[in-house]
């Protein structure tokens, strides 16, 4: 009957440890959520500042058209509201890139943890079934 008892006693320890396991790995992966909407939320800050500076860049460059005497639709202003337009478009590509990599490198760090976090409650079922067993006896088939 001891040996019964020290089994189910190991079985309730396992239970539990995936149980915890499970935790860990959500909470983890709540982290891993929070810290995406920051990317995210960031980003679409730097967005608007982005579109707020082309704005500001575009009136400048209408000013300075308008005070040199020629028109916004004048070759020349056209041609400076595109280079404006182009690069900022290529600084809002970068930033794309930028937060789709930071959100890759933190739900992988993410997935690695939680990896880490189950071989290491599997380690730990496995150390306590062997422990078991040799408080047990020889060998669980004995029983």
């Amino acid at each position: 009957m001891g040996a019964f008892s020290t089994l189910a006693g190991i079985g309730v320890d396992a239970a539990m440890s995936r149980s915890t396991s499970s935790n860990q790995n959500a909470a983890i992966e709540a982290e891993a959520e929070r810290d995406v909407a920051e990317v995210r939320q960031r980003d679409a800050a730097e967005r608007t500042q982005r579109a707020r500076e082309l704005r500001e860049r575009l009136a400048a460059a209408r000013a300075r058209a308008a005070s040199s005497g020629t028109g916004a639709g004048a070759g020349s202003a056209r041609a400076v509201r595109r280079g404006i337009e182009d690069e900022l478009m290529e600084e809002d590509a970068l930033a794309v890139e930028e937060r789709d990599l930071a959100i890759r490198n933190i739900r992988a760090r993410a997935g690695a943890r939680q990896r880490r976090n189950l071989l290491d409650t599997r380690n730990r079922v496995t150390r306590d079934v062997v422990g078991g067993a040799m408080k047990v006896g020889s060998s669980l088939l004995d029983l």
